[in-house]
C-alpha cells in the first residue's frame, strides 16, 4: 500500500473531479457533497496520516512513523495560521470533533504499542523492585 504524507492529503482534494457550476446552500458542490473549507482538509489529512501512523506502528515501522510524525507537525504548524486568518465555519465542526476524537484514539493505541508492556516490569523481572536490605 503506498503511503501519503499529509500534505499529499491536502492536494488530493484539490485534483478531484471538477466543480459543478451549481452552489448548493452556499456551498460549492463536487461530485455528490460540498467541498469542505481549507481548514476542515487540514483535519482531514491529519485524520489519514494518524491511520497510516496507527498501520505503521501495528507493523513495527518506526521509521515510517517518524516521518508522518514530522509531516503532521508541519500540516498542524499550516492548520494553527489558517485558524487564526479564518475560523471552521460552523457546519463543519461535528466533523472537526469527530475527527480530532479518531486521532486521539489512534495516538493512544500508537503509544500503547511503543511503551513496554506493564506485565513485563514485574518482581521478578527487576531484582532491585522487592525490598532488599542493604547492610
Amino acid at each position: 500500500m503506498p503511503t501519503f504524507t499529509p500534505e499529499d492529503r491536502l492536494h488530493e482534494r484539490d485534483a478531484s473531479p471538477a466543480v459543478q457550476d451549481d452552489v448548493r446552500g452556499g456551498s460549492i458542490v463536487v461530485s455528490g457533497g460540498p467541498v469542505p473549507s481549507a481548514l476542515l482538509r487540514h483535519y482531514e489529512a491529519l485524520d489519514c496520516a494518524s491511520e497510516e501512523m496507527l498501520e505503521a506502528a501495528r507493523a513495527g515501522d518506526w521509521d515510517s512513523v517518524c516521518r508522518l510524525e514530522g509531516a503532521c507537525a508541519l500540516v498542524i504548524s499550516r492548520l494553527q495560521s489558517l485558524a487564526r486568518q479564518q475560523p471552521l465555519p460552523p457546519h463543519e465542526q461535528r466533523e472537526r470533533m469527530r475527527i480530532l476524537r479518531a486521532i486521539l484514539a489512534r495516538d493512544a493505541e500508537i503509544r500503547r504499542i511503543c511503551e513496554p508492556m506493564p506485565s513485563l516490569l514485574d518482581a521478578t523481572a527487576w531484582p532491585l523492585a522487592s525490598p532488599t536490605t542493604l547492610h
